[in-house]
């Protein structure tokens, strides 16, 4: 896990007594179960937006109506830029630890790096008051 970046040499790493295994099991297992939570809320979210939206039935201008879809769209797709730039990273470094395998942790961390870059160009390029001024 820290093999290419923490100076400790193989024999130290390959010692158990060092970690407990037992704690990070369910601290990970509880994270990725609320990240799990937190996906279906997102999504259902979304869901009953778009259905709330589409109801006629509403007293909503259409210019109201699709500036409102369009920011609904614009929080989806900030909410998918954080899966992948940051959970998908976490979720593959506890592979990697799990496994054991030989795989430097500065690759994930380097692509967490770009969470910040994509999720401002995501921002700038979904909202229109944004693209307007740029």
């Amino acid at each position: 896990f820290f093999k290419q970046t923490s100076g400790f040499t193989a024999a130290e790493m390959a010692r158990v007594d060092c970690y407990r295994m037992d704690v990070i099991f369910v601290l990970a297992g509880f994270a990725f179960f609320f990240f799990a939570v937190a996906i279906v809320a997102v999504i259902w979210l979304a869901l009953h937006i778009f259905i709330i939206l589409r109801d006629t039935r509403i007293c909503m201008s259409e210019k109201t109506r699709s500036f409102h879809k369009t920011m609904t769209k614009a929080l989806l797709i900030q909410a998918v830029v954080f899966l992948f730039f940051l959970i998908a990273p976490l979720l593959s470094a506890f592979i990697i630890f799990l496994r054991n395998l030989d795989f430097s942790l500065l690759y994930l961390a380097a692509f967490m790096s770009l969470h910040s870059v994509v999720h401002t160009a995501s921002v700038f390029g979904t909202t229109p008051p944004y693209r307007r001024f740029l």
